[in-house]
């Protein structure tokens, strides 16, 4: 009767699941547009599209992005962010942490208000990706409490995030 235990318990020791670029960008769906104001530019960051490059440990968003700057026209442009992720336990929930803004292309701005810009992507960068929940764990998905699991591992490949949830 031991036996029969430990090997039911083994098999739920960790949860795999994996996630399609397309799961990602649906979820990333109910989380833009962004706005933000500035006393010189407003800037607005809409739906980013997620690249999951194999062996890579970071996921990219290229997120489009529009520039009004006061006195000027709208420019239009994308930024390359790339993010890791976070498991929140006691919520089941894993998220989008430590985003870095790689680069921020706008054709038609120059350099110094092209370096302001991107001052303000990366705050908004660094206030709105780590609240985007992708994934949420079911405490019945695992054999022991979420508040006992932790985010195992994460890779990309074969064009699909794959998570592994298990014990601390």
């Amino acid at each position: 009767m031991l036996l029969l235990f430990a090997v039911s318990s083994s098999s739920h020791a960790a949860f795999e699941t994996s996630l399609s670029t397309g799961q990602i960008e649906k979820v990333l769906e109910q989380y833009f547009p962004l706005n933000e104001y500035a006393a010189f530019a407003r800037m607005e960051m809409h739906r980013p599209q997620v690249r999951l490059v194999n062996g890579n440990e970071k996921i990219v968003l290229i997120v489009p992005v529009v520039a009004n700057i006061v006195g000027g026209e709208k420019h239009q442009g994308h930024a390359t962010i790339s993010v890791s992720l976070a498991y929140k336990p006691h919520i089941g929930g894993v998220y989008f942490s430590q985003p870095e803004l790689l680069e921020l292309a706008i054709p038609g701005v120059d350099g110094q208000m092209q370096s302001a810009l991107k001052g303000i992507i990366d705050v908004m960068s660094q206030n709105s990706f780590p609240v985007v929940k992708i994934y949420t764990v079911k405490e019945r998905m695992l054999n022991h409490t979420l508040a006992k699991s932790t985010l195992k591992s994460f890779r990309v490949a074969d064009d699909k995030l794959h998570l592994v949830i298990g014990f601390k």
